[in-house]
Parts: structure tokens; sequence; C-alpha cells
């Protein structure tokens, strides 16, 4: 069985509106033809993923776990689309913090510059902790990342271990001088 990812996309909108009116107007498409496209869906799973009634929506135990892996799915479907339309414009998007790059990110702009046929490398600077983020909606090809970070999802190598240290004035002030 194979499912399109447009009822996919009008069953995410409906779970999280809980609302088909609101989720239609959200799709742009009329009430009856959402409420057929998500019982078709349904038909196809051969379960029923929301309850209805005249006011609400709700999900269903398999609603809730179908919602989960839909949205990763659809996450998914659009990365892809993202990287192919860059690997088109045939340049590597790489993530980095500027202020805590390790010092890396020079030495790399400039190797990847130097080596004959090599795609382009662009900078997109983020926030601190947004970078796997980026990685799993495909919105950059690579990234400088300090650990701790999650890890689902990616491939991930140790290229710069930096030791971490604590630095105290050599001669603590003495009792009398403290505020």
């Amino acid at each position: 069985m194979t499912i399109e990812s447009r009822p996919l996309r009008y069953f995410v909108v409906v779970a999280r509106e809980r609302s088909f009116a609101r989720a239609a107007e959200q799709l742009s498409i009329a009430g009856p033809a959402l409420s057929r496209a998500i019982r078709k869906l349904e038909s196809d799973l051969g379960t029923q993923l929301l309850e209805r009634t005249t006011r609400s929506v709700a999900l269903t135990p398999s609603g809730a776990v179908f919602l989960v892996d839909a949205e990763r799915a659809l996450e998914a479907l659009d990365a892809a689309a993202t990287r192919a339309r860059r690997a088109a414009e045939r340049r590597i998007l790489l993530a980095v913090k500027a202020d805590t790059d390790g010092g890396l990110l020079e030495p790399i702009l400039e190797s990847t510059a130097r080596q004959d046929g090599a795609e382009p490398v662009s900078v997109r600077l983020c926030r601190w902790g947004e970078h796997a983020d980026l990685l799993r909606r495909g919105e950059v090809d690579a990234a400088l990342i300090h650990e701790p970070f999650d890890r689902r999802g990616l491939d991930a190598e140790i290229i710069l271990e930096e030791p971490r240290v604590a630095a105290v004035p050599r001669d603590p002030p003495s009792q009398g001088d403290r505020p």
C-alpha cells in the first residue's frame, strides 16, 4: 500500500487543529473534500484515526501513534526536497555558531576552496542548539556542533576535542575584601 503525502498533510493539520473547519481553511480546501480524504486514508490504513463529533475532533489511540510518524515522514520528505534543490545549486551549506567553531571554520573553508571541482561552501550562522534541527529539516548539509546535542537521525564524527577548564584568581580575595 502506498500512502500519498497530500492526505498525510491533511491528517496532520486536522490532528493539530482538532477541527475540520479550521484545517480546511488553513489548507484552502473544501470541508467535505477534506473529510473524504481523511476517511479514505483511514480506509487505506484499516483503522480509524479520528473520533468525530459535530463540534470536535479527537485522535484515537491509532491516530496518536500515526500522527507522530506522519509528522516525521513529512519532515523527511520536506528535508529531501530542500536538499535536492540545494544540490542543484551545487553548494554545501554549513551551520556554525561563529563564536564557538573551535577555530575550524576558516581552515575548512580554505581547504575546500583549494580543491579542484569542490562545491562551494556557504555558511549559515545559527543559535546555540539549533544545528541538529537544521540538519534534520535539510536546511543545512553539515554543522560544527558542540556536544552534547540530540543525535537522533544524525551521523556525527568528533573532529576536535577541547579540554574544559575553570579559571579562578591565583590569589583569592581575603574575607575582608568581599562585599
